[in-house]
């Protein structure tokens, strides 16, 4: 390819890509016990909004009400399916969002697609329950033990997609 061709697939390639995000940033982060950062969006605290996530991710694919207050966002570009809380404007907080994409990974390199033979190398300590490998857990007052923070959610021996609990209600 030369010419405008080369160009007009260089500007594509630019464009398919959220302003915010690039295939190195797609990281989940988790810090004392709660997940502080999702691909470049900050999520945990008074950053954790859709506003906020819209500028880390590009504009969402959906957004609809999903009635009792929360509002479903999907990214379809970056691979996120995510609920917020207190309807759908701005201000709206993260409560959990599921990461489809192969480009999202894990701080210590599980993506979605691993086999469980490297997710139990990389997390050996990962409990197993109910389909999912609990990666993180925290002390939850409301239950009196253990709930889980990242989830990867297992299909056919491998990681089907990540699951991470921002803010969970309490």
């Amino acid at each position: 390819m030369t010419g405008p061709r080369l160009l007009v697939l260089a500007i594509v390639t630019a464009l398919a890509l959220p302003s915010g995000a690039s295939a190195a940033d797609l990281v989940l982060k988790v810090r004392n016990k709660h997940v502080s950062e999702l691909g470049g969006f900050r999520a945990s605290g008074s950053h954790g909004t859709l506003r906020n996530a819209i500028k880390a991710w590009g504009r969402p694919s959906t957004r609809k009400s999903g009635g009792g207050g929360f509002c479903d966002v999907n990214w379809s570009t970056v691979g996120v399916k995510a609920v917020f809380r207190s309807g759908c404007g701005d201000r709206a907080r993260i409560q959990w969002a599921r990461l489809r994409s192969k480009r999202w990974t894990t701080e210590r390199g599980l993506h979605v697609g691993d086999p469980t033979a490297k997710l139990k190398q990389l997390y050996p300590g990962a409990g197993f329950t109910v389909g999912a490998f609990w990666l993180y857990k925290h002390y939850d007052a409301f239950v009196q033990g253990d709930a889980p923070i990242v989830t990867a959610q297992m299909k056919g021996g491998a990681v089907d997609f990540i699951r991470a609990d921002v803010n969970p209600p309490k």
